[in-house]
């Protein structure tokens, strides 16, 4: 995955399975989330920011919008 460093430019970084769980139950506890919550998906699945995005409403069976392919171009 790739993470933006201190200088903005993108970097390659590994992740574990812990830490990913990890930044879904953060989300989990800060955030609460139920199955009538929908919540937008809008980081391209590259990036780091993308786990949280991903994974904490689905830990939660609420529901993941993904964003339009073009709004991705913001990115680039």
């Amino acid at each position: 995955m790739s993470t933006a460093g201190p200088t903005g430019r993108p970097a390659v970084v590994v992740h574990t399975h812990a830490g990913c769980a990890n930044r879904v139950l953060w989300n989990e506890a800060e955030i609460p989330l139920s199955s009538a919550d929908r919540r937008l998906q809008e980081t391209p699945f590259n990036f780091d920011v993308s786990i949280g995005e991903i994974f904490w409403p689905l830990s939660a069976s609420a529901q993941v919008v993904l964003a339009r392919p073009e709004f991705y171009n913001f990115y680039q």
